[in-house]
């Protein structure tokens, strides 16, 4: 799993311009930009929302409870939840009882 520190270097940055760019924040040219979602893009890179979570004190995720997952349509409403979630830039966690 290809870390911030790895994109960095492979875009030739510092691992602080990666995280700007990462959030947005901050004055960063757009050829460095683009440069860093390449290496982010060779790399494979994901960012991690439980590392960011930790760094931030904040936990970025939803929370669904259903009393199943069986059938189609818990399982169309989990599928479409992780997708929402993760458009938003959030972690959905789901959990089944054993």
């Amino acid at each position: 799993m290809a870390t911030m520190l790895d994109v960095s270097i492979r875009a030739g940055v510092s691992k602080a311009t990666v995280s700007r760019v990462l959030n947005g924040t901050g004055q960063v040219k757009e050829s460095t930009r683009q440069q860093v979602f390449k290496a982010m893009e060779e790399l494979g890179y994901r960012p991690n929302f439980l590392a960011r979570s930790l760094a931030n004190q904040t936990s970025n995720s939803i929370g669904l409870v259903v009393s199943t997952f069986d059938g189609f349509y818990f399982g169309r409403l989990l599928q479409q939840a992780s997708r929402q979630t993760e458009a938003w830039g959030k972690a959905a966690y789901r959990h089944r009882r054993p």
